[in-house]
């Protein structure tokens, strides 16, 4: 079983399926800190976060998504556009031969045309990559959310099932959604077996799914 835990503010999560798992640091100093260091080791920096899976330790940059503002979610992020290539790609090189090949034989045809127009003399790639195609034709993903909510599932889904990521962090995300709303949203991410973590900064009510810990203003730990 995978734990999340801090050392220098004391607080473990054994993370189980079925459960999201909601801290509560009522310190705004505490909040901030914990809030920039979870940040900055997403990114790959050290810090007091730890997620362990019995005695080994695992990378929270590979294994979690810290989404710290709800909006300005970008489903077409750069790595998120990474793995759909990649992934198009190979269905591209294994099956599509036929239509790549009309493809090419179409372009090389057009460039062709263009180049003889200039009295320079010009050279073009004649068999570009399968990803600079993809990014010459803005290959990307799109999406009919219009509500928050909808945006927030469609991005819990892409992440799930491209970057393979089942640990998703939400900060402050009680403070813009309904209690129905955030009930869909769990039993969303519980089907999806995606394990979802509320960072907040104060504690309204225990919901259905939910268990976790409330740091009060005394630095006092309280396991709900």
């Amino acid at each position: 079983m995978r734990r999340l835990a801090h050392g220098e503010y004391g607080f473990k999560l054994e993370l189980e399926e079925n459960v999201v798992y909601e801290i509560v640091a009522e310190n705004p100093i505490m909040f901030a800190t914990m809030v920039r260091e979870l940040s900055e080791q997403i990114e790959g920096s050290s810090g007091g976060f730890r997620l362990s899976q019995g005695e080994k330790i695992l990378s929270l940059e590979k294994k979690v998504v810290f989404v710290r503002d709800i909006f300005n979610i970008d489903i077409n992020q750069r790595n998120i556009l990474s793995k759909l290539y990649s992934e198009l790609g190979e269905c591209a090189n294994g099956i599509c031969l036929q239509e790549r090949s009309i493809f090419i034989e179409s372009y090389i045809k057009y460039m062709d045309a263009i180049c003889n127009k200039s009295d320079l003399f010009v050279t073009f790639e004649e068999e570009p990559d399968t990803q600079e195609i993809f990014k010459l034709a803005k290959l990307r993903i799109d999406t009919e959310a219009v509500t928050l909510l909808e945006i927030i599932m469609d991005y819990v889904r892409i992440v799930s099932r491209l970057l393979r990521v089942d640990i998703i962090i939400f900060l402050n995300l009680k403070l813009f959604l309904s209690r129905e709303e955030l009930i869909k949203l769990y039993e969303e991410c519980i089907q999806r077996k995606v394990c979802l973590v509320l960072l907040e900064t104060s504690f309204q009510e225990r919901m259905p799914y939910e268990r976790g810990c409330i740091i009060d203003k005394d630095s006092c730990i309280i396991y709900f």
